[in-house]
């Protein structure tokens, strides 16, 4: 967070929270919240804050952003009895984590103007740079204050973020009950989606890639799903019908044919989310086994076929195709779907720097290209022109500015190939393929991209 948190907000900001006091709610005798429910955030209180929490959006000096714009995810967990523990997750990497932190409820507003305005808890840290508070919106909304405070510098920066209530231990299980009563109903082994491609393993952080295309709210079971990794972009995720079912992952060579290094095995039946499926002409490298306690078996290799979840035998089906309607990347974007003005506000080089990217895709043929350090200057901007076909964009550029040419670097061509995908929710992923990557090092390896801001 703190490279996201680099200029001070407005003053008015850091007036908004007073002495400390006991509210949030009509306090009983007890000194706690009544126990009623209500859906007044202004009579809520600690009782009500208890639960997961995840955010969905930032601010920062009146820019607002999604958590797929500032690179990062953050969770919040209060407990019944008042203790919370806060992660903050940055590039896949845990960046902040307090817990123990006590809540201690307020009965001032989180800040002037807060939709809530008659009580906020502040959640206490032995860490004397950061200081966090927060409030209630209604009983699915949390919004969270944070101050940071750095050696040398006047005013504390202040990071604001609306997180959403997290499903509870009770609802995962029921989802996952859920799915496993239709795949019994239907007779099939093994239910198995296809939930689109990633850049990395980072099971921690799956659900900042599976937000914004529905599985999430449909599946709540799937953060929670053991993470089986092997050179690849596809995601897919398995589940057993039956809950004691032996299940194998191994290494698939689709060259000679044969399995080699076991990368998963479990007698439990638990569902999984497997990674695989490079780009380099090694598909299928995996195959799933799986073993009814009954006897019943099957073997599959997870792939695609012309866009949708292979499934062996649609006419003798064995395996429940739960990947969601139009949750599944665009295959075949044309030029229509990708002209204007993207962004992607945190990647890591090969160096290991940070780096913001721009490209600008306009509708006669030309385009530009540039990238920079986060919140500074652009380090090299090309242009020249650009085409797609058969969902390959190809980029023929040359540098024409940036901090690298005004410093006498020569200019030069710049050519590359990426097979595109257009989510639902509006982003683009760029794969590289050929030619010049978009940051050094990052050779065939997908960025995504979201419309830009302003």
């Amino acid at each position: 967070m703190r490279k996201l948190l680099v200029s001070v907000l407005a003053l008015c900001l850091l007036l908004s929270l007073a002495a400390c006091g006991q509210g949030g709610g009509e306090p009983g005798p007890d000194g706690k919240p009544p126990a009623v429910q209500t859906d007044d955030p202004e009579k809520m209180g600690l009782a009500d804050l208890a639960g997961s929490w995840e955010m969905v959006s930032g601010e920062i000096e009146g820019f607002t952003f999604s958590v797929e714009e500032g690179g990062m995810v953050a969770y919040l967990d209060i407990t019944e009895d008042g203790i919370a523990t806060y992660r903050e997750i940055q590039t896949y990497e845990p960046v902040e984590i307090h817990d123990n932190m006590a809540v201690e409820m307020q009965d001032n507003a989180l800040y002037d103007g807060c939709p809530n305005s008659a009580w906020c808890a502040q959640l206490i840290t032995d860490d004397t740079d950061v200081e966090y508070y927060v409030t209630l919106f209604d009983r699915d909304t949390l919004r969270l204050m944070q101050y940071s405070y750095f050696e040398g510098e006047e005013y504390p920066v202040v990071f604001l973020a609306t997180f959403r209530r997290m499903a509870s231990e009770a609802e995962i299980a029921d989802s996952l009950s859920q799915l496993r009563e239709q795949l019994q109903d239907g007779d099939y082994v093994c239910g198995v989606a296809y939930l689109g491609i990633c850049d990395g393993a980072y099971a921690d952080a799956i659900r900042g890639q599976l937000r914004g295309t529905g599985y999430i709210e449909a599946y709540p079971f799937l953060p929670e799903c053991q993470w089986v990794d092997w050179f690849g972009y596809e995601l897919y995720c398995v589940v057993p019908r039956d809950p004691n079912a032996s299940v194998a992952v191994n290494v698939w060579d689709p060259f000679s044919g044969e399995d080699g290094e076991v990368l998963y095995r479990s007698e439990s039946g638990d569902p999984i989310i497997i990674q695989c499926n490079g780009d380099e002409g090694y598909n299928p490298n995996t195959h799933v086994t799986i073993v009814d306690s009954d006897g019943s078996s099957v073997d599959f290799f997870p792939m695609l076929d012309s866009g949708a979840l292979d499934v062996p035998d649609r006419n003798d089906p064995w395996m429940y195709d739960f990947t969601l309607e139009g949750a599944v990347k665009n295959e075949m974007p044309d030029a229509e779907d990708i002209v204007g003005d993207w962004a992607t506000y945190e990647v890591i080089d090969g160096n290991g720097d940070s780096r913001v990217c721009g490209l600008s895709l306009y509708g006669d043929g030309t385009g530009e290209y540039w990238y920079g350090e986060p919140y500074s200057d652009i380090i090299e901007r090309f242009s020249g022109t650009w085409e797609i076909s058969s969902g390959v964009l190809t980029l023929e550029l040359f540098l024409v500015g940036g901090v690298a040419y005004d410093e006498g670097v020569e200019p030069y061509d710049y050519w590359a190939q990426f097979d595109v995908s257009v989510w639902p929710d509006g982003s683009m992923t760029l794969l590289h393929t050929g030619g010049l990557p978009l940051l050094y090092g990052m050779n065939s390896q997908p960025v995504d991209f979201v419309r830009a801001m302003g």
